[in-house]
């Protein structure tokens, strides 16, 4: 028991201490000030839901009663600012340039608004009202306690929503990024963000465990979560989110998307191009250069391939060139790039004995990794099973040359 209770006391300093240095850090970054100002928020509001955990043994010896309920109610509404503050950091992440804030930040913040008002009503209670509802005593309560009472237990309801429903946001937000990421970009490794994923499915998970466990004691049931446990967690979500989110950079930020014209990421997504004159003979045209600067000029073998760079090697706008890929030739232009790197590789592989990790370098790609992944995908084979496939029916073909034949690269396909 004597150990819990160190634990219980030690892990809430360790956050803590993790949300204090990381708020520093932000507060004081200079540069993506909509990224950092809202993220070194969420460490803020994540301490303070810890720091009655922290004080509140030092507060039991010889402090003021009222001290003491302060500080064991003080946490609720920074409780109820988490996961808004967490919903607008993975917003501004992901966000193209200029694109507007995610809503009224006011509304956003309306239900911890709504906690603090709480905190200040039950401040307001006589010490006997307080006392029952904290737990300390028994008895019955007044009527302006049962109204405080009945708030408190509606928002820590309306917590649970929250969650569920910034976390299902922040998933959603995540899809339509890395979308977005294959209209602009040949190689999205340096842009992803992966660990938000990780991020979201610890957060969902405690949230999961903490309501089956809080739904578990209104019914008499076991405690399914122990307070170690919760702590333990917590603790993981603030050191993840504090290692990763201080190194990651807006996606989409021109300085981030190297060789972007600006029009192509401070507009909104050319999904339908509603307003675009460009006409059938203009995407024909287009269609066309593009298949030339990867056919002839091997645009393709450049990693750091942009829409951007693309568009200004054709002289063409971002808008067009992305409107002319999609309705034309039916493909992002992640995949359209990749689709003349994979025929680049196995137009290579055909006619040199270099190994696998070598063609995938050579013809753009940033890791072995990726070119399995997309060579699978477009062949439904691993680059060594195509090379076996291609050596055995070489040692059995009828004088058919290298890269001849159906496994030639298909340079006309653009």
């Amino acid at each position: 028991m004597f150990e819990e209770e160190k634990l219980l006391n030690a892990i809430p300093m360790v956050s803590l201490t993790i949300c204090f240095l990381s708020m520093i850090l932000c507060f004081t970054e200079r540069a993506h000030r909509r990224v950092y100002l809202p993220l070194g928020l969420f460490f803020l509001v994540f301490g303070w839901s810890d720091l009655d955990e922290v004080m509140l043994p030092m507060l039991k010896q010889g402090f003021p009663l009222w001290a003491t309920d302060l500080m064991q109610v003080m946490h609720f509404p920074a409780v109820l600012m988490i996961s808004p503050l967490f919903w607008i950091c993975v917003y501004e992440l992901t966000a193209e340039y200029d694109r507007p804030d995610p809503g009224s930040r006011a509304i956003h913040m309306l239900p911890a608004l709504l906690g603090g008002l709480s905190v200040v009503g039950f401040m307001t209670l006589p010490d006997t009202d307080r006392s029952v509802i904290i737990g300390r005593s028994t008895g019955g309560l007044s009527v302006a306690a049962l109204v405080v009472l009945f708030c408190v237990q509606a928002l820590t309801l309306v917590t649970y929503a929250q969650w569920g429903g910034y976390l299902w946001a922040c998933w959603r937000r995540l899809l339509r990024y890395r979308a977005r990421l294959k209209d602009l970009f040949a190689s999205t490794e340096s842009h992803e963000v992966v660990w938000i994923t990780w991020m979201i499915g610890l957060c969902a998970l405690l949230w999961l465990i903490s309501s089956l466990s809080d739904a578990s004691l209104l019914v008499g049931g076991a405690v399914l979560l122990g307070d170690v446990a919760k702590s333990v967690l917590n603790t993981l979500l603030v050191l993840t989110m504090s290692v990763w989110a201080l190194r990651q950079k807006p996606g989409l930020f021109p300085e981030r998307a190297e060789g972007l014209i600006a029009g192509a990421v401070t507009g909104a997504p050319q999904a339908k191009y509603e307003r675009s004159a460009l006409g059938v003979e203009q995407r024909v045209r287009i269609a066309r250069k593009l298949r030339l600067a990867m056919e002839k000029d091997g645009l393709h073998r450049n990693p750091n391939l942009s829409l951007g760079m693309l568009s200004g090697h054709i002289g063409v706008s971002p808008n067009y060139v992305s409107q002319t890929l999609n309705e034309h030739i039916g493909e992002t232009f992640f995949d359209f790039v990749n689709r003349w790197r994979i025929d680049d590789a196995k137009d290579q592989m055909l006619r040199q004995n270099d190994t696998v990790l070598e063609v995938a370098y050579g013809v753009g790609f940033n890791s072995r990794s990726s070119f399995y992944k997309a060579f699978k995908k477009e062949t439904g084979q691993t680059p060594t099973a195509f090379r076996k496939t291609v050596a055995e029916a070489g040692s059995s073909g009828a004088g058919q040359g290298p890269g001849q034949g159906d496994l030639s690269i298909e340079g006309g396909r653009g």
